[in-house]
């Protein structure tokens, strides 16, 4: 895949190297051509497209993913109440978070 856009500056920072193969473990999950272009979607990513950072969009984020995540946690908890027998488990159980 040939570079669109010609790179001239670069970041350096040192990691240890439980930090470095757990980069590389995800890299290598994720499908990123190298680390520098995970880096790179990363650091876009955190910084947004403009060069800006976005009001909170990080924070945003990840506050809908852990939203997210509770829901799925309660819906395989209910779950296995239904496969293990218990007749309550279907009842919708009302939940609110802050």
């Amino acid at each position: 895949m040939a570079v669109l856009k010609r790179r001239t500056r670069s970041v350096n920072f040192r990691l240890s190297e439980e930090e470095y193969e757990l980069l590389h473990r995800v890299c290598v999950a994720s499908g990123a051509r190298s680390l520098s272009d995970l880096a790179r979607v990363a650091v876009s990513q955190l910084i947004g497209r403009n060069g800006e950072r976005s009001d909170g969009s990080l924070e945003g984020a990840v506050r809908r993913l852990d939203l997210q995540v509770a829901e799925l946690s309660r819906q395989l908890q209910r779950l296995a109440q239904l496969v293990e027998g218990d007749p309550h488990a279907g009842q919708s159980q009302k939940s609110h978070t802050a």
